[in-house]
């Protein structure tokens, strides 16, 4: 939070932009950018100014998000792409955030093409984010066991179903590790496909926040399916991209599509087996009379299992938090079936400042068919600290039906 706030006060800080045509004396932006970058060791080069200058040997810093409801995090790692003058690599790193959450990670393979490749995430990460979407694509493959465990120590649940009531938060303790095979595929900059299939270990405790009841003081353990027993899992998924963006960055007209098919077979069993199915599409348009851009985002997720088959709930889909319906708390509804919709409009004021006000709506059902009712919605403003096309932090003043929210996070929402 404290990165995120003083990232807006130096840009805001900087003299507005200036009115008359630059001399040819003075440098451009991408060019006076370099020069600062330049000014730091290669590996403390952050944000790079492109992919191809994160060096491919050495240690880097990692700043961004464990989870949703994680808070700032700050952690680092090493890699080296080129391990004895062959094509195999590594790469570690951890990430911890002041909350206590925590993520650490490995990899290890042909992993030179991962960066600028498409990237499905590890089964069980949030649907707002089951893709890596801001990367500068190229043709590439790439071939890797990943490893990650995370530690969520104060993970919120609510009930499941749209009329959950906020006086029934509790909270619960989320770790776990998994490890797949992973394959990225980029026939072309705006076509990639990726797949991962491996193993998935949750384990489920009580939550370290004191404010808050734990989950089994609250509900009945068949209102919580997988609360006493969290299920082990052999996973596999497939995910396709369409992106006609400008090497990851947003333009008028352009079109970012992609789908993904998980399926989860509980290893001792068959009572929690089921399939998640996930469609995101973006587009981008001019505004009429108005500077800047408009973004539209519509995102479903739905969880298909056989009759009497149960979805652990701390993997549902779930609305509320920094990324979906953002005047609303993390995880405020969850189910296994989820939709949402997001228009922005993003008006640069200043080079390090983007003004971002924003509508949010979705809802979520036991299925897609019973999504029609319980719509919730929330809007609100944000500020964007910019460098170059990259979004290094943003603040969201977000409000709803049940109040005022004020979201701090690092990167794009989208």
């Amino acid at each position: 939070m404290t990165s995120a706030v003083l990232l807006l006060g130096l840009a805001l800080s900087q003299s507005p932009p200036q009115l008359h045509e630059p001399t040819r004396e003075s440098p451009p932006q991408e060019e006076a950018s370099g020069a600062v970058l330049q000014a730091f060791p290669e590996w403390l080069r952050w944000p790079p100014a492109s992919l191809d200058e994160v060096p491919e040997r050495g240690f880097f810093p990692t700043v961004g998000s464990v989870a949703p409801g994680g808070s700032f995090s700050l952690g680092g790692g090493y890699r080296d792409y080129g391990l004895f003058g062959t094509p195999l690599g590594f790469e570690v790193s951890a990430l911890v955030s002041v909350r206590g959450y925590q993520r650490y990670r490995g990899s290890l393979g042909w992993l030179r093409a991962h960066r600028h490749t498409l990237d499905l995430r590890p089964a069980g990460e949030p649907v707002s984010s089951f893709l890596d979407d801001r990367r500068h694509a190229r043709p590439g493959l790439a071939v890797y066991l990943d490893a990650r465990y995370r530690y969520l120590p104060r993970s919120r649940f609510y009930g499941i179903g749209p009329a959950s009531r906020r006086d029934d938060r509790t909270d619960y303790l989320l770790k776990g590790g998994a490890l797949d095979l992973v394959v990225q595929g980029q026939a072309t900059p705006a076509f990639g496909i990726s797949a991962r299939a491996g193993l998935l270990d949750s384990q489920i405790g009580e939550g370290r926040d004191n404010d808050w009841p734990a989950v089994a003081d609250r509900f009945e353990p068949n209102e919580v399916p997988g609360l006493t027993s969290p299920p082990r899992y052999l996973v596999a998924g497939v995910a396709a991209a369409f992106d006609t963006r400008d090497d990851g960055r947003d333009r008028p007209g352009a079109l970012f599509a992609t789908g993904a098919v998980w399926r989860f077979d509980q290893r001792n069993g068959k009572v929690f087996d089921f399939t998640r199915i996930l469609v995101d599409a973006r587009t981008y348009v001019n505004p009429p009379q108005l500077p800047g851009l408009i973004a539209l985002r519509a995102l479903v997720s739905a969880d298909l299992a056989a009759p009497g088959a149960l979805v652990p709930f701390f993997l549902h889909a779930s609305l509320g938090g920094p990324d979906l319906l953002r005047a609303y708390g993390t995880s405020r509804w969850q189910d296994r079936a989820l939709a949402h919709a997001t228009v922005e409009y993003r008006w640069r004021a200043h080079r390090f400042v983007e003004v971002t006000p924003f509508l949010d709506a979705g809802t979520v059902g036991p299925r897609l068919g019973r999504l029609r009712g319980g719509l919730k919605a929330g809007g609100g403003i944000g500020l964007r600290a910019r460098w170059g096309d990259a979004t290094l932090g943003r603040m969201d003043w977000a409000w709803g039906r049940e109040g005022i929210r004020v979201v701090f996070d690092t990167g794009a929402v989208f």
